[in-house]
């Protein structure tokens, strides 16, 4: 979209009008519109933050993992919309990038950080540290304790925190899943919308943002400090999410 390739976009999406369905307009000028749009719906309800997930892949390569675009491809992508979309004399809330695992802000080079933070020219920004997101950058975790091992291994690259300034908690334990699918991948099939829902029920395989029930969490949030801390929980039931908020709250208080 960003590019105006047209091709590419017929053959992840089928048609134009799946694509503006999706996105809210067509090529560069289209995303600029829908997300200025956003922005000034966002505006209207005066909030402290709006997040923005700096990742971009195509349906297929959320199963098979072979990319084609680099971690500073999307970043620069990026830079040039939020320099679009947001003046920077207008800083009306705090804009957080929210890692992912796919290209993009991984958060696993903190040069890829820089470089966004030099380049946006929106100067209210942080950065919305997922945890389950960060997670799934390694495969080879198979327990909340490995997790929390490896979460301050990609931390203590940083020379200090202070840009976190808030986390979206959960996770999910999915390495071995993603393993598997990467040995037999998922076969996508039918239109655009069919395999669409069949990327989507992937997806929810690797990250269905469950509770992070160990007694670390608590000296890990604080080892972060952040100005906000989000409990970011899928759930069935409005009984089984605050079962969820409990089970995860109880970590905070002993």
């Amino acid at each position: 979209m960003w590019n105006n390739d047209t091709a590419a976009m017929l053959a992840e999406y089928d048609s134009l009008e799946n694509c503006e369905m999706v996105f809210g307009g067509i090529g560069r000028e289209g995303l600029i519109s829908a997300h200025t749009k956003n922005i000034d719906f966002a505006k209207n309800q005066s909030p402290e933050y709006a997040v923005f997930h700096v990742a971009d892949i195509n349906l297929q390569e959320s199963i098979t993992r072979n990319y084609s675009s680099t971690d500073k491809e999307v970043i620069d992508a990026v830079i040039e919309l939020v320099n679009e979309v947001l003046p920077p004399q207008n800083a009306d809330f705090t804009l957080l990038f929210e890692n992912l695992w796919w290209p993009g802000l991984t958060m696993k080079d903190p040069e890829m950080k820089e470089h966004l933070f030099d380049k946006v020219n929106y100067k209210n920004c942080g950065i919305m540290l997922d945890i389950g997101h960060l997670l799934h950058t390694n495969t080879s975790i198979r327990s909340l304790e490995e997790g929390i091992d490896y979460i301050y291994s990609v931390l203590s690259n940083y020379e200090n925190l202070d840009f976190v300034k808030g986390i979206h908690l959960h996770q999910t334990l999915s390495g071995q899943y993603v393993e598997e699918i990467l040995k037999n991948p998922i076969e996508l099939e039918g239109d655009f919308k069919e395999r669409y829902l069949q990327t989507s029920r992937h997806i929810m395989n690797i990250d269905y943002h469950k509770p992070f029930l160990s007694k670390r969490i608590k000296e890990l949030v604080s080892y972060i400090d952040p100005r906000y801390l989000v409990f970011e929980f899928i759930s069935s039931t409005r009984e089984e999410h605050e079962s969820y908020l409990m089970e995860q709250t109880a970590c905070f208080c002993t």
